[in-house]
C-alpha cells in the first residue's frame, strides 16, 4: 500500500446537507402529537435539489441519500407507514425525533483534518478520499529494498548439498518478513564471500535502494 504524505483536511461538511439515510417520509416529528393522518406533499429523490419547506400536517416522499426538506426533523421507514391515497398513518410507536436523518456535517466538518500523514492508503482510506472530494493526495511511495545474501557456503533449498554446504534460509525468511509488511518484493542478490565482489554490488545498489539488507 502507499502512505498518505500529507494531512488531509475535509474542504467541505460531510454530508453535505441534512440527508436521508432511508428511504420513507420526511416529517415533522411534532405534527405527530397534532395529526392524526398527513397530507403527502411533494417526492425527495436522492440528487435532487431540496424540496420546499414542509408545513405543518404535511409529509414528503424521500430517498436514501435524498436531501430532507427544511422544517423537516424525523425520517420515518417506508415499512413503519400505510398509505391511504395522499394520506400517511405513521405506525411505529418506537420512532424518535430526529430519526433517520444523517446530519450536515456529521461525518465531517469542513476544515477538520480527517486523514494524518502516515497511514497506508487501504481501500477504506481511498473511497474516504473520494467522498470528500479529494481527486489526488501526496504520498510516500513504497521503499525500494535490496537483500544481498553472502557466502558461498549457502544452497538453494531444492538443490542438492555439496560438501560444505548448508541451505540458503534468511534470504526466504527475509522476504516472506517483507511480503507479510505489504512491502514490494526486493532485489536479491547472491555474492560470495568476496569483498571486491561485495563493495562493487553494495557501490551499485545503494543509490537505487532506501534499505539494504
Amino acid at each position: 500500500d502507499l502512505i498518505l504524505g500529507e494531512n488531509v483536511v475535509s474542504d467541505a461538511d460531510i454530508p453535505p446537507f441534512d440527508q436521508s439515510a432511508m428511504d420513507g417520509y420526511a416529517i415533522r416529528f411534532a405534527d405527530l402529537e397534532i395529526f392524526d393522518q398527513l397530507q403527502i406533499n411533494g417526492e425527495a429523490p436522492a440528487g435532487n435539489p431540496t424540496l420546499p419547506p414542509l408545513s405543518a400536517g404535511f409529509a414528503a416522499r424521500i430517498f436514501t441519500g435524498a436531501p430532507v426538506p427544511p422544517n423537516a426533523d424525523t425520517v420515518v421507514m417506508q415499512e413503519k407507514v400505510t398509505v391511504n391515497g395522499s394520506f400517511l398513518f405513521v405506525a411505529d410507536p418506537l420512532l424518535k425525533q430526529g430519526a433517520n436523518i444523517r446530519l450536515k456535517g456529521s461525518q465531517c466538518k469542513q476544515g477538520a483534518m480527517v486523514l494524518p500523514a502516515g497511514v497506508p492508503l487501504t481501500a477504506g482510506a481511498v473511497g474516504f478520499l473520494a467522498m470528500i472530494g479529494r481527486q489526488q493526495v501526496l504520498v510516500q511511495p513504497p521503499p525500494r529494498i535490496a537483500i544481498l545474501v553472502t557466502g558461498k557456503e549457502l544452497a538453494t533449498p531444492g538443490q542438492p548439498l555439496l560438501p560444505g554446504q548448508v541451505y540458503d534460509c534468511n534470504s526466504y525468511s527475509l522476504q516472506a518478513a517483507l511480503k507479510n509488511m505489504h512491502l514490494p518484493a526486493p532485489t536479491l542478490h547472491k555474492l560470495p564471500d568476496d569483498l571486491a565482489q561485495i563493495t562493487v554490488c553494495l557501490t551499485q545498489t545503494l543509490p537505487l535502494c532506501d534499505i539494504v539488507l
